[in-house]
């Protein structure tokens, strides 16, 4: 009776609610800081904040979302076009139907990255092995780690922070499908990961393609007999194209000319500043660091890329107590820990090699900016491999497991204490904008279309593609900044005095906009078009800028929609085809 009664409680803390419970305040942990204090950490926190909410008010406006910044010294810039366009857009529309509260929406964008993290990884536990209880351990490590909190708070990396965070679901939903029965929740799940991690950062999805790659290809190799079946591989890879097609809208624009904005030469220029001046984080002592520090030469403070060096040491204790029975947890994953090994220390190769290294590798290695954002990649590696690693416990004696959870208790404390103090100490100084606190409310202190003080972006999606033309700034043609979704602003007055073409503030180059009457002769050095001087410079002036991305941008946005429904309604379908199949089964 008393076994009967001990197996109910235990029924209870097992059951799915609790894990629930358990994962949600880890995730509020992580969270509390945006939710608990007014600070507006890393100056892209508040910046990003700035962009969802004019890009909710141009979903407002229109009923969908736009490719366009507008700001008064660049109008049509097609910001959103080249740099997390589904992200804006998603998390735009929500603000959008809260009645264009994007504050709230923002903050619970971040605690559901959080989530989508930490449930990507509690599941790759689960499908490697590990109980209910025990996969919360490498899904707390990834969402605690040292980079993950920077990204969220002390960079204010909103964009990057999302996009890595739905990679662990990505590798779960992909593993599952690659080897279980195709359900509606792991469909879903797997999807939405895909939307997500390509549709928030360009960088991030760059990276995800150049690690996972060879890291899948390798796996691939030592698999063996326990390789999917080519058609699971072929229907994967399928819903995979169709989740990534959601974002075309925006990625066709991007693949199309990314080379044409001013960007491309700015991150040409800015390679060879970070690489050369940012060189104190290629450090292995930094990368290797138990506590977190900040480099002293940082002007961010608390800009940690500390790898979670602790929970890589536990997974070698584990390996160590368990060697012997290590036959017990199968080919495929002791195969899978090595290449995850190697490719942790390649990583690590990477981040901490010299700058000039970097630089001689061209693209698109030195596209990464800062070669610590590998950093992100590396602490999914060590929760992953500690998952495995974790596989062995349910095999060793009664002491030795004791001794395992007596450490994997410490790790627990000691990561809740570090992240806390990083947290809670470091955002309060604002290293970028002369190193001054700023609350995030600066975010809504201008208007809509008005960067916030901390913004610093120098307009890097205007045009790069027409030849510079010499013009007088005095006889700029300033078209009126237009409200957020507008598709066509018009200047209508005398003609600015000067002589020469006419330098204005449209961002947006021929790809992206049309100009009806006057001629673009090319543009400024910032990026603006120049227009050809009127034959009459005493009538006045009537110029109409227009949004127009022609029959290319159109197909795209039928393609995402196409690509949306399908995605949408898969999980319908299967779901709808799973409860026939359950009616027509005899009872009993």
């Amino acid at each position: 009776m008393a076994g009967a009664t001990r197996a109910k409680v235990w029924s209870y803390r097992d059951a799915p609610p609790v894990h629930l419970g358990v994962g949600a305040l880890v995730c509020l942990f992580v969270l509390s800081p945006a939710l608990f204090t007014p600070w507006g950490f890393g100056p892209d926190f508040t910046n990003h904040l700035w962009l969802v909410w004019q890009q909710g008010l141009a979903i407002s406006n229109t009923g969908h979302p736009t490719l366009y910044l507008q700001q008064p010294g660049g109008v049509f810039e097609p910001f959103y076009g080249f740099y997390g366009g589904t992200l804006y857009a998603l998390v735009g529309a929500v603000s959008a139907l809260l009645g264009n509260h994007a504050y709230p929406v923002y903050i619970a964008s971040i605690g559901a990255a959080a989530a989508l993290a930490y449930g990507g990884m509690w599941w790759l536990g689960r499908q490697v092995g590990l109980s209910r209880w025990v996969a919360h351990l490498p899904a707390f490590v990834v969402v605690t780690a040292a980079y993950y909190l920077t990204d969220a708070y002390a960079r204010g990396a909103w964009p990057e922070l999302v996009a890595l965070s739905a990679v662990p679901m990505f590798l779960a939903g992909g593993a599952r499908l690659l080897s279980g029965p195709w359900k509606a929740g792991p469909v879903a799940l797997f999807a939405l990961a895909t939307v997500v991690m390509t549709g928030s950062h360009n960088l991030t999805l760059l990276w995800s393609i150049l690690v996972i790659g060879p890291v899948a290809a390798a796996t691939w190799i030592v698999a063996g007999r326990d390789r999917p079946a080519p058609r699971r591989i072929a229907m994967t890879a399928a819903l995979a194209v169709v989740s990534i097609g959601v974002n075309a809208w925006f990625l066709v624009l991007d693949l199309a000319h990314s080379g044409d904005v001013k960007a491309w030469g700015q991150n040409e220029h800015f390679t060879d500043h970070a690489f050369r001046h940012y060189f104190y984080f290629n450090n292995l002592g930094v990368v290797l660091d138990p506590l977190r520090a900040t480099p002293g030469h940082s002007t961010t403070y608390g800009l940690t890329v500390a790898a979670p060096v602790a929970a890589f040491a536990l997974s070698l204790i584990l390996v160590g107590l368990g060697w012997s029975r290590r036959g017990e947890i199968g080919r495929l994953l002791r195969s899978l820990w090595v290449v995850i090994l190697a490719a942790m220390a390649v990583l690590v190769v990477l981040m901490t090699m010299p700058a000039s290294w970097w630089i001689s590798l061209g693209a698109p290695f030195t596209n990464i900016q800062f070669p610590y954002r590998l950093a992100g990649w590396l602490l999914i590696a060590v929760a992953l491999q500690l998952a495995i690693s974790l596989r062995l416990a349910r095999h060793l004696d009664r002491a030795r497991r004791q001794v395992v959870w007596t450490l994997a208790g410490a790790l627990v404390v000691a990561t809740l204490a570090q992240a806390a103090a990083q947290m809670y100490a470091s955002p309060r100084i604002d290293g970028h904008v002369n190193h001054d606190f700023h609350p995030r409310t600066v975010a809504f202190a201008n208007g809509p279309t008005t960067a916030p003080v901390t913004f610093y972006d120098p307009f890097s999606y205007a045009d790069g593609s027409l030849s510079k033309v010499a013009t007088e700034e005095a006889r700029t043609m300033v078209i009126p900044t237009p409200e957020p979704g507008a598709t066509r602003a018009t200047y209508e007055g005398p003609v600015p005095p000067g002589k020469g073409p006419l330098p204005t503030n449209l961002a947006g180059g021929p790809y992206v906009i049309r100009v009806e009457g006057a001629s673009v002769v090319g543009r400024t050095p910032g990026g603006a078009a120049v227009l050809a001087p009127p034959a009459d410079e005493s009538a006045p002036l009537r110029v109409t800028a227009v949004a127009d991305g022609g029959a290319r941008q159109t197909i795209a946005a039928i393609v995402s929609i196409l690509c949306l429904i399908g995605i949408l309604g898969l999980p319908v379908a299967l779901t709808v085809v799973s409860r026939l199949r359950y009616r027509r089964e005899p009872a009993g």
